[in-house]
């Protein structure tokens, strides 16, 4: 927000392929509701984004300058694990 105005950030670099730009403004990782899969949706507006945060994926690890949701490495990999099992791709 600038001056009470939403801006969606993203990037797009002149020199890029068409393979470095991002998703833009606010984002939401979520499940599809049928596959399971992981999605992303973005774009969304300040409004929109609070509205699905209870569907969100995502979880802070750092904010104001601290962590917080602290997970171990042998955590994550058993998360991505378990996840790459899900997919079939073990």
């Amino acid at each position: 927000m600038v001056n009470d105005e939403e801006h969606l950030l993203f990037k797009d670099p002149v020199t890029d392929d068409g393979t470095k730009k991002s998703a833009r403004g606010l984002l939401l990782v979520t499940r599809d509701a049928t596959s399971g899969e992981l999605i992303l949706l973005d774009g969304m507006s300040a409004a929109e984004r609070l509205r699905v945060a209870k569907y969100d994926a995502m979880r802070t690890v750092y904010s104001h300058g601290g962590t917080c949701n602290r997970q171990s490495f042998a955590t994550v990999r058993a998360i991505v694990k378990s996840e790459v099992i899900r997919r079939g791709e073990a």
